[in-house]
Order: C-alpha cells, then structure tokens, then sequence
C-alpha cells in the first residue's frame, strides 16, 4: 500500500520506465477522484461517484508504463 498521492507509485514507475505495472486495489481505486479521503483508502472500497479525475488520472497520463484495473464501479466514471 501506498502514501496518499501514490509517491511511492510514482517513484517506482519512473525507476522501470520499460516494465508495465499493472495497479490494482482500494488504495489505488480510491486515489482516482480528488475527494479521497483516509478511510476510505486501504482495505475499505471506495464508494460513490468520482467528483474530479483525481492522481491515478494524472499517474495514467504521465506513466505510459502503469495500467490499471479500473472495473470496479468508481471507474465509471472516466
């Protein structure tokens, strides 16, 4: 599990530019809209709509090496 803001994410993506890292869990589910809040990070799913694209947007733009599992029902709404 990552800080919130995903740095370590980040860091790691940019380390192994030419490896594709697939995210995946509440953590990185919760970082998808701006309103993340503590709780509902780690073991918890998150719930309800996303308000704005949140840092796994920004992650995705940026790291051409990050996919994710975006099929649960908070990424509805990208």
């Amino acid at each position: 599990m990552d800080d919130r803001g995903l740095p370590r994410t980040e860091k790691t993506l940019r380390a192994i530019p030419k490896t594709i890292v697939l995210a995946h869990g509440h953590s990185f589910r919760a970082e998808m809209s701006t309103d993340v809040k503590e709780e509902k990070r780690g073991y918890r799913k998150p719930t309800g709509p996303t308000r704005a694209p949140g840092r796994v947007a920004q992650l995705l733009e940026n790291c051409p090496n990050l996919y994710g599992d975006l099929s649960a029902g908070r990424a509805r709404a990208f």
